[in-house]
């Protein structure tokens, strides 16, 4: 069975937040805290069951002192359907998933994508339990919902996927051609071909066509999935080409997803991975144009390249995957220290296979962090820049 769409976990962190939210007391917020710790503990051990009997607890409380149609008391809920889920107690996870979207659609909406995200959810649970037909209708339910809202997106792929699925395990092999190549072309644009994402999904249509009885197909799709696994484990992803301009920020939002690409190749693999450099330079272009990202340098910055100018790469990368994925382009400190986080991540596997040299200024930072002193040093490295003229000098 595919993942479960992604927006699940965005529903149910209401119910690991749930503890910072006012409480009817004190008492009552610190009894949140100890489960919601407890139930973290069990979830991140695979104790699935244990972790659904801790929610138990926690709803009556919330039930008690919020009542049910708090977001709260639902997101828990989605949590729970979820711990169900996974530990194959299909059934308690429909019957659990089904209450909480009656909940909020009786309470929140039922025209925003949360909703849309709880019937994709229910029909995964629905399919995994055998109940196809009902999987198919739920999953089709989602996909109206996230076509009305003109929702293109990750998201998307993972809501076309699951239809293309349901289709096929219902015998209409037609339709989970189609809606599976939707899919694709949406996971492409996102993950590029040479990505596991996409050649996951081509094993799926692999799987559609020879339903289909479209033989050739199947057969040229293999073919074409070998190939790109092959360059995939050679570490060859999908990026524009390092001699690519970007000399306005028009062009830049053209490849704001390429360019988060290249951050992720660069933290993702070694230094003698194919592509370094491209994606290095890459990314060190796209951030001079863009105004998605805003990027300090400093002393410590100039310390950090003595070594070696790819480092400053790193930390241009560090610093724009951080503002991509959080939707915050200016420079602060929590940009900062993620992208030092990263950088020395980087480093410390690199270092271990002996692949790289050894670089002082790094090495420093790795003590400071053994003595919980990282973020100390790295706060007082944090370049200030006054006004706007060096706010602009600072740009990398």
């Amino acid at each position: 069975m595919k993942k479960i769409i992604s927006l699940l976990t965005l529903l149910a962190c209401g119910a690991i937040a749930f503890a910072q939210e006012p409480a009817s007391s004190l008492q009552t917020e610190k009894q949140l805290a100890d489960l919601d710790s407890v139930f973290i503990e069990l979830y991140n051990n695979e104790e699935y069951v244990k972790a659904s009997s801790t929610l138990d607890q926690t709803l009556e409380i919330i039930k008690a002192t919020r009542g049910e149609a708090d977001s709260s008391y639902i997101n828990t809920l989605v949590l729970q359907s979820k711990c169900y889920y996974k530990a194959r107690r299909l059934a308690k996870a429909i019957d659990t998933v089904k209450r909480a979207i009656e909940l909020y659609g009786n309470h929140i909406s039922k025209e925003d994508r949360s909703y849309a995200v709880l019937h994709d959810n229910l029909s995964v649970f629905q399919s995994a339990n055998g109940e196809n037909k009902e999987a198919l209708e739920n999953g089709l339910l989602a996909l109206a919902a996230f076509e009305r809202l003109g929702i293109n997106d990750n998201d998307m792929a993972y809501v076309l996927s699951h239809v293309a699925e349901y289709y096929y395990n219902n015998g209409k092999h037609p339709q989970a051609i189609t809606t599976e190549l939707r899919a694709l072309n949406i996971i492409r644009s996102y993950h590029g071909e040479r990505s596991q994402e996409y050649i996951d999904e081509l094993n799926w249509l692999k799987r559609y066509y020879e339903s289909n009885e479209e033989q050739k197909k199947a057969d040229d799709l293999q073919e074409r999935i070998d190939k790109l696994t092959e360059e995939v484990e050679a570490g060859y992803i999908d990026m524009p080409d390092e001699n690519i301009t970007f000399e306005t920020v028009e062009d830049c939002n053209k490849y704001t997803r390429e360019a988060l690409r290249c951050c992720k190749y660069l933290f993702g693999h070694y230094m003698t991975a194919p592509q370094m450099t491209q994606a290095a330079n890459v990314i060190t272009k796209w951030s001079i144009s863009t105004d998605q990202v805003h990027i300090g340098l400093g002393e410590a910055e100039e310390k950090l390249a003595e070594a070696s100018g790819f480092y400053i790469s790193l930390y241009v990368a560090g610093c724009s995957e951080y503002a991509l994925e959080e939707e915050k382009p200016d420079f602060s400190i929590e940009m900062y220290r993620y992208a030092y986080y990263r950088i020395i991540e980087w480093y410390a596997a690199n270092r271990e296979k002996d692949i790289i040299k050894e670089n002082s200024f790094i090495e420093k930072l790795i003590k400071a962090a053994k003595k919980d002193k990282l973020n100390e040093i790295l706060d007082k490295q944090y370049p200030t820049p006054t006004d706007e003229k060096q706010k602009i000098e600072y740009k990398f």
